[in-house]
């Protein structure tokens, strides 16, 4: 049974990336009909049972990729860049960036990871 979303979850100093790190990015504060929905090879989010991926999360054993669905642009890339967040390659056929994060990143940079996925969340709900 996964944990359910806590205000006050924090994870705690270990190497690895886990599902429960995904609880701590906040997404429930953008919406509460948000759920995360756990796949085979992704978790991604459903919104009144129905999928709702503006953001999706690949979790590794040592490390999380991120998948924030929004366009290139080099304000992003700029915020990325001055927040040190590990950069994989630019998906240009579905227009999504791809990061990779470990279980530090998710508490140190949790401002930037917010923005994103509001970005994200907002790009997704405007279309």
């Amino acid at each position: 049974m996964m944990p359910h979303y806590s205000q006050t979850y924090t994870p705690n100093n270990r190497t690895q990336c886990t599902s429960d790190h995904v609880e701590y990015t906040g997404i429930k504060s953008l919406d509460p009909n948000l759920e995360l929905k756990y796949n085979k090879s992704y978790i991604g989010l459903s919104k009144d049972g129905q999928p709702y991926n503006s953001v999706t999360f690949r979790p590794k054993k040592n490390f999380l990729t991120f998948e924030p669905k929004l366009p290139k642009s080099e304000e992003l890339d700029k915020l990325i860049e001055e927040a040190g967040l590990d950069t994989l390659e630019y998906n240009k056929r579905w227009g999504f960036y791809r990061l990779r994060l470990t279980a530090g990143d998710i508490g140190s940079k949790a401002a930037v990871l917010r923005r994103l996925i509001k970005d994200a969340y907002e790009r997704r709900t405007s279309l």
